[in-house]
């Protein structure tokens, strides 16, 4: 029942069907999802004819694992989380933030989770993990993990090598990086992969610091035995969304989604999602 014209499906590359788009004089709204390089080149195309546009780009989120949290459920819930979509997803909380005196509780809930998951073909019922989407990706992912491993990363899970478990097809190992530098590339950036990296941290202050400090500001997760704490902590984190306690995005739809800083600009869902395609007449009489 819906017009014609009101969904148009427009394939293509983005150097030339992209472009052609953004920097289209007709437009009136733009809502680009994809890489941080991509979302800079189609902003400065849409600048051009003063297209108001809304970004959802790249993330490095992490998930808060507080010192009163039950452990047994955060960190398997937070790996799980981190590997969706075989890590390609942009709000996957790839940074699991843990005390540093529960490092090693960590490092074994996770290898135990790890073990549980199936890579396969992602038709099969007992399937859990599929393929990155092209060759190119797999490589590009196992070369981020080999160059964590030379900056002095520990692999918990995974080999930097294509999985075993398949015989065919771009699949990647979920794996866990522990003992990471700060600044480390593993730490830094998003490698859109099945990979998560361990930090630890020295209190409460020094995990919101450890959270913040990043390019991006896409979404972050807390977990913790006290409401009111992880509300708290919530309220100091630079991020467009905070999900407590397991809460999934995909739980709220109603509830708006966007980044600041390099994950971009903008919202999407709930009221601002639709404010952000409308424009205001103020009548005065």
């Amino acid at each position: 029942g819906a017009p014609a014209g009101l969904l148009n499906v427009v394939t293509g590359s983005g150097p030339i069907t992209g472009a052609a788009l953004a920097g289209h004089p007709l437009l009136a709204r733009l809502s680009f999802t994809g890489s941080v390089r991509a979302g800079k080149e189609v902003a400065a195309l849409a600048t051009r004819e003063l297209t108001r546009t809304a970004l959802e780009l790249g993330g490095k989120s992490p998930a808060l694992i507080l010192d009163d949290a039950d452990f047994a459920q955060a960190v398997p819930a937070a790996l799980t989380s981190g590997m969706v979509n075989s890590g390609q997803a942009c709000n996957a909380p790839t940074r699991m933030l843990v005390p540093a005196d529960r490092i090693d509780d960590a490092v074994e809930l996770v290898r135990d989770a790890a073990a549980g998951l199936v890579l396969d073909d992602p038709t099969k019922p007992s399937t859990t993990h599929g393929p990155v989407v092209t060759h190119r990706q797999m490589q590009a992912v196992l070369a981020r993990i080999n160059r964590a491993v030379e900056q002095g990363g520990r692999l918990v899970t995974g080999s930097g090598r294509r999985s075993e478990q398949t015989a065919t097809g771009f699949f990647v190992d979920p794996t866990v990086i522990t003992g990471l530098p700060e600044r480390a590339e593993a730490v830094r950036e998003e490698i859109f992969g099945p990979v998560v990296v361990i930090q630890t941290y020295t209190g409460e202050q020094d995990a919101v610091r450890i959270a913040n400090d990043s390019d991006y500001g896409l979404s972050a997760e807390v977990w913790s035995g006290d409401d009111e704490r992880a509300l708290r902590i919530a309220g100091q984190l630079s991020v467009g969304q905070v999900k407590i306690n397991g809460v999934r995005t995909r739980n709220r739809p109603l509830v708006p989604f966007g980044g600041m800083r390099n994950s971009g600009y903008g919202r999407e869902l709930g009221s601002l999602g639709i404010e952000e395609f409308t424009d205001v007449t103020a009548v005065m009489a």
